[in-house]
């Protein structure tokens, strides 16, 4: 068995090729084989004898040419030759050799360019490009552009991959090389940088902004190149059939690929874009791997043919501008017109710019919140983490590296450069051959700025039209088509109804006729026998009847049958008649014309003169950076150490007053963390007890109404009852209310009644806002200095947790902000109308009476204009606003003055925090240890007593005693309990009692 097995397992690995056959076997195969036309042939010529075949003839020797044969018929060897498979023939190279060029050659230096490259891309003077891989330049594409462009001929450049980075960041190694016109961007194939065309080291070429794949020259070679591979990139600049080739190691990959229309006529420059490799080029004067044909390096450029490179060394010393402008100020518009104007002269060195770079090469980031200073970036992964870009140290960085290439820089960090430390420290890290210049960019912009934001919302407003015209002109088609479908149907439907009257019409007409023809028939066989009878009568001797009278009565049948023939006829006659007025109806009703579109015209009523920015996406710089830092901000200064203080916009006076209205106003905004002043806690001691006695004395002075004397309304359960009980209830008769400001004790008016015997939980929260916003306003005074304007509108909230430890919201009062809220007080505070403070309307000393009584005329008018149908006074309050100030309460298990609860609690009420009523479970625990213990078998705490499920010990608990008798009074489900008292612990209710068993 295992002998077979190895056989029928051997058969299998037989190689299937087909097996190769010699020429002369080839030969005797197609001479054996009769061709088609020779079947006819032989099948009408006799059988030939076997004994009368041919012998073979010699075969030639070997060497030998093979024997022609006489009737000049192709022999076997020629046959075989024929029948053999014929290989593709190579393709021939397009290029030609290059004439010998006797114009004067090109007298600059040809290689890379170091002042037009990426800040991370490092050049050697052997043209050897390597770069730096840390930080924020793990994410980059490097870039470097050539000395020199090329024109017209045709030149020939060379790189060779010296080593591929492992650790080359996110997006892996690449290399892109080609050429590109001196405007285009860096990073080739990104936004800004599509005139270009290049070759991959994946196979692709690039052409502006679109990758395809490389036309082989070959079929059997690859386009891909690795380390070590020759590169070759050959530009034929030849008018309009200008192309670009790629050869590897000497041989030709790529077809010729035409150059993009933007890019014949111009200047074409070497490019190359590489990630995580190390390169070296070679410009000349002779290639490193031959082509089929002779061709000029670029270091053989003659002179007509070349273009130098407008980037070089600047002529001075290299500059760094620092920008500064207040948030909100355009310094964004400032920088991109300055960036614009200077062209690649200066290098940017912001968060955005950094950005911008890693997406162009191919990382994408994804930007959540933040600013355009600072973006919030939410990419937790590694290389974006470290890269630098979320905590701020890639302009550091980038300034760094721009530094050492010795570019001019443009540093565009608002919050950084707004601060003199800041400020004094970058300078300090771009060293003492920079020449510091400061671009102060504050109050009103320029012209050419506002222009060019105008024209943006022009842009942007004319596209919106053009969207709104296409959106109305798809309708107005869809409508006509709908218009359209509707008429065909309505004309299909009056042809089918047509056709079908015809039918209609047509059958009765055969029907008709058919009925006509039988009675004819009928009438025919009627008279004949009516003739047989009277031959009969007549032969029989009997005189025939007179036919005169049965003809008479025959034709008044006649005429009976054919009135009620025609009686139908006369039916349809109506139809007939309606149908033909229809008919012309239809004529005569005019069509109605058919809508023609007519495209609105764009109308723009914008008032272009209060636009001064561009709107962008994200602010400038987030407010809570500015609120953090403002107080260091500054106009930058000489003796900071710049060289040149630049005021682009205004003057320095002007710029001064900018940045002093500038802070007002932000500290306004601040939010201090103050220490509540000693007045206003003694002033909150004494309305908190003022207020519970008031509440007490407007608790008493309501009348009690008995269930008897209650309004029979209330009892009424029909809509008709209660209507009549309403018409019959006796009202309590009301006295006349008493005077307010002659009031001189709100307790009593004099009639035993207090002041505010009338309000409502509306009045008691405005008397108590009153007070409060009264109390804020002086203590913030009292705390912040005098310096301060007062407590700006988006700070009231702050300020009212940190005094008075409670919240405050406009919703509480249903409004929807402060202004409506300060509306319903407007006789105790106001907001400033430029400044936009609370203001105090009494001094800090008014007693506390005046605002029972501003309470109780508000009040009063309130209920005025109720009853006047005016539905806006009326006060939607939310329970929230009745809340009391929680002040600090003692440790756990302790409840302030502010709440009855049994339980213990961690805050007192009221508006006075500290010493608090003990808690009910702390009582009880305290007198386990003092009084004797009790029997009890089926004690459990209450559910006031008992522990939360969130309840943590604040300290340890002593070790457990117990009760020498069966039973404890502590805590328990039963057996001995643990008797010993658990300081520390927060009872609260919801969770089962601690107990301890033997």
């Amino acid at each position: 068995f295992g002998s077979r097995v190895s056989c029928y397992f051997q058969k299998p690995l037989v190689s299937m090729a087909p097996k190769k056959t010699s020429a002369k076997k080839a030969a005797v195969k197609a001479k054996s084989s009769p061709k088609p036309e020779d079947k006819d042939k032989d099948a009408d010529a006799p059988a030939e004898s076997p004994s009368k075949d041919p012998k073979p003839e010699a075969a030639p020797a070997d060497g030998a040419p093979a024997p022609e044969p006489a009737d000049g018929k192709p022999t076997e060897a020629t046959e075989a030759k024929e029948s053999a498979p014929v290989p593709e023939p190579e393709p021939e190279e397009m290029e030609v050799d290059a004439a010998p060029d006797k114009r004067q050659k090109f007298k600059g230096i040809v290689g890379w360019n170091a002042y037009d490259t990426t800040i991370d891309a490092l050049v050697s003077k052997e043209n050897v490009l390597s770069c730096l891989q840390t930080g924020v330049f793990a994410l980059t594409s490097k870039a470097a552009r050539g000395t020199v462009g090329v024109k017209a001929g045709r030149y020939l450049f060379e790189i060779k991959v010296l080593e591929w980075n492992t650790k080359s960041g996110k997006q892996g190694r690449q290399v892109r090389v080609g050429f590109s016109t001196k405007d285009c961007g860096h990073v080739l194939g990104s936004r800004g940088a599509t005139s270009c065309v290049a070759f991959t080291d994946s196979g692709k070429v690039l052409r502006g902004n679109s990758h395809e794949q490389i036309n082989l020259f070959r079929k059997n070679r690859s386009a891909t190149f690795q380390m070590g591979d020759v590169v070759g990139v050959l530009l034929n600049c030849g008018g309009d059939e200008s192309t670009v080739s790629l050869f590897k190691n000497g041989e030709r990959i790529s077809m010729p690929v035409p150059l993009p229309e933007a890019l014949k006529g111009q200047a074409l420059f070497p490019h190359i874009d590489f990630r995580g490799a190390v390169l070296v080029s070679n410009f000349g004067p002779q290639p490193w791997k031959a082509l089929p044909f002779k061709v000029r390096m670029l270091s053989d450029l003659s002179a007509p043919d070349g273009e130098d490179s407008a980037v070089g060394p600047p002529k001075s010393a290299p500059e760094v501008v620092v920008p500064v402008g207040l948030p909100k100020g355009g310094i964004f518009d400032w920088a991109d017109a300055f960036i614009k104007k200077c062209g690649t002269t200066h290098v940017e060195i912001s968060n955005r710019a950094a950005i911008d770079w890693v997406r162009a090469s191919g990382v994408k980031i994804r930007t959540q919140g933040g600013s355009l200073d600072k973006p919030n970036i939410n990419d937790q992964t590694f290389d974006v983490q470290s890269s630098g870009l979320t905590d701020g140290s890639a302009t550091r960085q980038m300034l760094r590296a721009a530094a050492a290439h010795g570019r001019s820089i443009l540093y565009l960090e608002v919050n950084e450069n707004l601060k003199g430390v800041s400020r004094e420290s970058t300078l300090q890290a771009v060293g003492p051959q920079y020449r510091k210049v400061a671009a102060v960019a504050v109050g009103e912009p320029s012209e050419e700025i506002k222009e060019r934001a105008r024209e943006e919302v022009r842009a942007a407003k004319k596209a919106e039209h053009e969207r709104l015209v296409a959106k109305k002109k798809a309708e107005f088609d869809a409508q006509k088509a709908a218009r359209e479908r509707k008429r065909l149907a309505e004309q299909a439907k009056a042809e089918r109804v047509a056709r079908l009257e015809a039918s209609k019409k047509k059958a009765a007409e055969a029907k008709a006729k058919l009925e006509a023809e039988k009675k004819a028939e009928a009438e025919n066989k009627a008279g004949e026998a009516k003739d047989a009878e009277a031959d009969k009568k007549t032969e029989d001797g009997e005189k025939p009847e007179q036919a005169e009278e049965p003809a008479k009565d025959e034709t008044k049948a006649e005429e009976k049958a054919e009135g009620a023939d025609e009686k139908p006829v006369a039916n349809e006659q109506p139809d007939a008649a309606e149908a033909t007025k229809e008919e012309t109806k239809s004529e005569e009703k005019q069509e109605e014309p058919e809508p023609v579109w007519e495209e609105p015209a764009f109308v723009d009523d914008t008032d272009y003169s209060k636009i001064w920015f561009v709107k962008r996406e994200a602010p400038e710089i987030s407010e809570t950076v500015v609120d953090k830092n403002f107080n260091k901000y500054s106009l930058p200064d000489q003796k900071e150490g710049f060289a040149e203080v630049r005021f682009e916009w205004n003057g320095a006076a002007e710029a001064a007053s900018k940045m002093k209205d500038f802070m007002v106003e932000r500290q306004k905004r601040e939010r201090l963390e103050l220490n509540k002043p000693q007045w206003l806690t003694e002033q909150l001691q004494k309305w908190n007890e003022t207020y519970n006695q008031w509440r007490k004395v407007a608790t008493l002075a309501k009348p009690k109404v008995s269930k008897s004397e209650e309004p029979a309304a209330k009892k009424a359960k029909t809509e008709g009852e209660a209507e009549e009980a309403e018409s019959t209830a006796v009202e309590p008769a009301i006295e006349d209310e008493p005077e307010i400001w002659s009031c001189e004790d709100v307790n009593d008016t004099g009639d035993g009644a207090p002041l505010f015997r009338s309000f409502a939980k509306e009045d008691w929260a405005l008397l108590t806002l009153r007070y409060e916003l009264h109390l804020l306003v002086h203590g913030f005074a009292m705390a912040a200095g005098s310096e301060r304007p007062g407590i700006h509108d988006s700070t009231v909230a702050h300020y009212f947790q940190k005094f008075f430890n409670k919240t405050f919201a406009p919703g509480y009062y249903g409004k929807k902000d402060l202004a409506e809220v300060v509306a319903l007080v407007v006789d105790t505070v106001t907001l400033g109308e430029g400044s936009g403070c609370l203001e105090a309307g009494h001094p800090d000393e008014t007693p506390v009476d005046t605002f029972v009584k501003l309470t109780e005329e508000a009040r009063r008018e309130r209920k005025a204009r109720i009853e006047a149908g005016d539905e806006s006074a009326e006060i939607k309050l939310n329970e929230k606003a009745l809340q009391k100030g929680a002040g600090k309460g003692g440790p756990a298990g302790v409840k302030g003055k502010g709440q009855s609860d049994a339980r213990g609690g961690g805050k007192g009420g009221g508006f006075k925090g500290g010493k608090g009523r003990q808690g009910q479970m702390a009582i009880q625990q305290r007198a386990a240890h003092t009084q004797p213990a009790q029997y009890s078998q089926s004690y459990r705490a209450p559910v006031s007593a008992r522990p939360g499920p969130y309840d943590r010990p604040a300290a340890r608990p002593p070790p457990p005693t117990y009760s020498s008798r069966p039973y404890a009074s502590g805590p328990q489900y039963g057996g001995a309990a643990y008797t010993g008292a658990r300081p520390g612990y927060q009872q609260s209710r919801g969770g089962p009692s601690f107990a301890y068993r033997r």
